[in-house]
């Protein structure tokens, strides 16, 4: 059994795909939980690859917040606190199951380079255009390495930059990567062909739908 702030996280269900190698955590949060996420996947993270003794398992989290109305007895009959708490699950997974399956599948993912990715992408077609970091994946075509100048202190300066296509089978979105130093050569890996889910930002530009890319992840679909 792995250990968890309870004050903060109700274990719901955990799903284990034996053949795949993937599990799927599911918690109920209740108080100010949000800022405790990264320190409870870290935490069940590590628990569960030192109980698997080095065998590699990809952990993805789901969490569902409880609205007030269902903690009204969190401090009382603790059997009635989980009816309550089980009851928005329910509910919950009831109002998921009736909408369309955003997620894209995969079987495994290994980091590259940029921002991490810690959730599963969804499909190319349920990206909407946000500030928020979103994440899909697809298979890369039309991979290219361009340059661009920008003034710098009053030298020209230029910089590289990358352009692909990411197709998820079903549709397409025009990506770009500007890299640092530090993510230019593992970028440079990558080319036509390259099966990758990537995190960022997706941008409405001349009513088209294009996506500034954070962070990649090699992964097999």
């Amino acid at each position: 059994m792995v250990r968890f702030d309870e004050r903060f996280f109700t274990l719901r269900e955990c799903r284990y795909n034996k053949e795949k190698g993937t599990a799927v955590i599911t918690f109920l949060g209740h108080d100010n939980f949000e800022p405790e996420i990264p320190k409870n996947e870290s935490s069940i993270t590590r628990q569960i690859n030192d109980l698997l003794d080095g065998e590699k398992l990809d952990v993805d989290f789901e969490y569902f917040t409880i609205p007030p109305e269902y903690l009204e007895n969190q401090f009382g009959n603790p059997e009635e606190s989980l009816k309550h708490l089980n009851a928005y699950a329910e509910q919950v997974a009831a109002q998921n199951a009736a909408l369309p399956d955003k997620i894209l599948p995969m079987k495994s993912r290994e980091y590259l380079c940029g921002v991490p990715i810690k959730t599963r992408p969804i499909k190319i077609k349920y990206l909407r255009a946000s500030s928020d970091l979103q994440v899909t994946g697809g298979t890369i075509s039309f991979f290219k390495k361009k340059e661009y100048k920008r003034q710098h202190e009053g030298a020209e300066i230029i910089k590289p930059y990358f352009t692909f296509v990411l197709d998820d089978g079903d549709d397409r979105i025009n990506c770009v990567f500007f890299p640092t130093a530090k993510t230019f050569q593992k970028f440079e890996k990558l080319g036509d062909r390259s099966a990758i889910c990537a995190i960022g930002v997706a941008e409405k530009r001349d009513d088209r739908l294009n996506f500034r890319v954070a962070g990649v992840s090699f992964v097999e679909f």
